[in-house]
């Protein structure tokens, strides 16, 4: 009996998820172990594909300085755990400083902006620590490689490692 049962759960198909929306917050590292605020959204599709899009900014006197992340990457279960996966895909980075208009004719960078982005590779590793009904509770950490700009020496890439936990309903 006991072995009936074992080889009808081994051979059968796994369920197929629904779309899942969830909200994100966490932290941004850019280097220098300099943590950044963030808030995000993700969606992750049934077949392990998840999309997600991070912003962060910050304000300082006349500067402002605005960044988003957006990610497309696909999930596999580690160890044969469904609550512990790791993530590769790809990455988009845009960032943009503005230094505020003020009038003083003395500052150089007076109204001055700069916008750069660029693209690259991302992974890490994800886990849902909670399910409950249709809804998720879980936690990541990821690792977006970015190479680095035209002018630069070939060697130097750039990075932005991220720390989030992530709560999101099943649809």
């Amino acid at each position: 009996m006991t072995s009936s049962v074992l080889a009808a759960t081994a051979i059968r198909p796994p369920v197929a998820r629904a779309a899942e929306f969830r909200l994100t917050g966490g932290a941004v590292e850019e280097g220098d172990d300099r943590y950044r605020p963030a808030a995000g959204i993700e969606f992750v599709a049934g077949s392990g594909l998840r999309g997600e899009i991070l912003v962060w900014g910050r304000n300082f006197g006349l500067v402002t300085e605005r960044s988003v992340l957006v990610a497309g990457m696909k999930s596999l279960d580690l160890f044969g755990n469904k609550a512990l996966s790791g993530v590769f895909g790809i990455s988009f980075l845009g960032e943009s400083t503005e230094v505020a208009a003020d009038g003083n004719n003395d500052v150089k960078f007076d109204g001055d902006s700069s916008q750069s982005t660029n693209i690259g590779g991302v992974f890490g590793v994800r886990s849902t620590f909670l399910e409950w009904k249709n809804m998720t509770v879980g936690a990541a950490w990821e690792s977006h490689v970015f190479p680095a700009g035209v002018a630069a020496v070939l060697l130097v890439t750039g990075r932005k490692q991220t720390l989030t936990v992530n709560a999101g309903v099943t649809l």
